[in-house]
């Protein structure tokens, strides 16, 4: 197993990062690729909703972006994976905006440059529900799919940081074989995102002494996009 990299010198994701968003607004960029998300709650999940996680313990979780095609100013970041981890249990997500605990991983075989733009993309969508947001790490991240529609969905999603994460989920489909889903749940990651089911979701990274096992557990994906603002 190679050595973790923790990237150096990288204060845009400390607390709210609201200084770093200012600067990289100046930035221009847009991704789109795969989303998949799984996290502690039971299906469904109802943190999404501003109700309290539907388990005792609060949620936790995985949100990966597989990124197809995307450019962040000069810098190409196609075929690249960023991920951020929920580490800390949360009872209710609205409740804990701008107070959660969160982690960054970002893929490994990126330059050094688009490892920045990656965790830069991330602290300017995401860094404000955040009071503290650590990382970026540099993993070696794999990312898998089968095979997809026309619009691009597929049936199975897999997502692995060998020694530390892995996270295979399966599509939720009704007896004709249309995609369960749900429409603009008001705290939910997009405003169309399709059910699905962990089917194995394992975390251990000791450095952040986060641990868990949720496998069985709730899980959503969708094609996104993301672009500065």
């Amino acid at each position: 197993m190679k050595p973790l990299r923790l990237l150096t010198g990288f204060a845009l994701i400390v607390g709210l990062a609201s200084t770093a968003q200012s600067q990289q607004q100046k930035v221009k960029y847009k991704i789109s690729g795969d989303y998949v998300e799984g996290c502690a709650c039971q299906i469904l999940c109802a943190c999404d909703f501003g109700q309290d996680a539907n388990n005792k313990m609060g949620c936790q979780g995985t949100l990966v972006w597989h990124i197809d095609k995307g450019k962040y100013g000069d810098t190409k970041l196609d075929g690249l994976t960023v991920m951020g981890m929920l580490l800390k249990p949360v009872q209710n997500m609205s409740a804990s905006m701008g107070k959660m605990e969160g982690g960054l991983y970002v893929d490994e075989k990126a330059s050094e440059a688009q490892r920045q733009a990656l965790a830069a993309i991330i602290a300017d969508q995401y860094g404000a529900l955040f009071g503290k947001l650590s990382g970026p790490k540099a993993v070696p991240i794999s990312f898998s799919k089968g095979m997809a529609d026309k619009e691009g969905l597929a049936g199975e999603y897999s997502i692995e940081i060998p020694h530390m994460l892995t996270l295979k989920i399966t599509a939720i489909k009704d007896s004709a074989g249309k995609r369960s889903g749900r429409l603009n749940a008001p705290g939910g990651m997009a405003p169309v995102q399709y059910q699905g089911k962990s089917v194995t979701h394992t975390y251990d990274d000791q450095a952040w002494a986060t641990t868990w096992d949720l496998a069985g557990r709730n899980a959503l994906y969708n094609r996104f996009e993301l672009a500065s603002k």
